[in-house]
């Protein structure tokens, strides 16, 4: 059973950089969770700048230990966890809330969070993991990022922040407590039918090429399944992509 211990900070760089640290002088225990009102430096996939107004939005980490977790398993860590917040929002009513590959979660066309998972491998398995979760809650602007939104933009009310985060680590516990479940079938199954751009198609950068493709699911080890428009399917085997708006 994951008991939370909460440590709060008014401000710090990285609440994944500031678990990593503790880890690193032995200080962490499974369940640990960081969480501050002001996260000066916080990143995004590939290193990717997350901005965050201070006391505006929700972001914390959580240190997780994985006793006999697969590393080749690992991606479904990323998959429970956004299905996961993907039910908390459901249950706030946020309209078309979606999981845009890899970790990205919108409503409808606006990001308005994500999540960062960084793991640690022992041998052929995962060691422990840092779960990293920003949710734009009730910022209002953000300069220089079209594509951002928050949870009062798309909800028209100011949001609980506190009570927010409680969905939150409710939700997490009882996703972080039944590993063994994960591999089933309908855990993919829930990410997949929430896929941002399965509908409407995704625009995809590929080694310098722009291409209108549509998302027909993603596989157990992350690997997204494209068409083209004709309905031909892409080999990213190898390449390097990503997704643009």
């Amino acid at each position: 059973m994951i008991q939370f211990r909460i440590i709060k900070l008014d401000a710090i760089s990285s609440t994944n950089d500031y678990l990593k640290s503790r880890v690193a002088s032995g200080l962490c225990r499974s369940g640990d969770v960081v969480i501050t009102s002001h996260q000066t430096a916080g990143r995004g996939q590939r290193e990717r700048e997350w901005i965050s107004d201070q006391g505006k939005n929700l972001t914390f980490s959580t240190y997780w230990e994985t006793p006999g977790f697969w590393a080749k398993d690992q991606f479904l860590i990323t998959v429970a966890v956004s299905v996961a917040l993907i039910q908390v929002l459901q249950k706030l009513e946020v309209p078309h809330v979606g999981i845009k590959w890899p970790n990205d979660i919108m409503a409808g066309n606006s990001k308005i969070g994500g999540v960062l998972i960084e793991n640690t491998l022992h041998g052929p398995y995962v060691g422990h993991s840092i779960i990293g979760i920003g949710i734009n809650v009730n910022q209002e602007n953000f300069p220089g990022i079209p594509h951002a939104s928050s949870l009062k933009l798309q909800m028209g009310r100011e949001m609980d922040l506190h009570a927010l985060f409680e969905d939150c680590l409710q939700v997490l516990k009882s996703t972080l407590e039944t590993p063994q479940n994960w591999r089933q079938d309908s855990l993919l199954s829930s990410y997949n039918e929430n896929l941002f751009g399965k509908q409407k198609g995704l625009r995809l950068q590929l080694e310098g090429e722009l291409l209108d493709v549509q998302i027909r699911g993603v596989d157990p080890n992350g690997v997204p399944q494209l068409v083209l428009q004709t309905g031909e399917p892409i080999s990213l085997s190898g390449k390097q992509f990503k997704f643009v708006y």
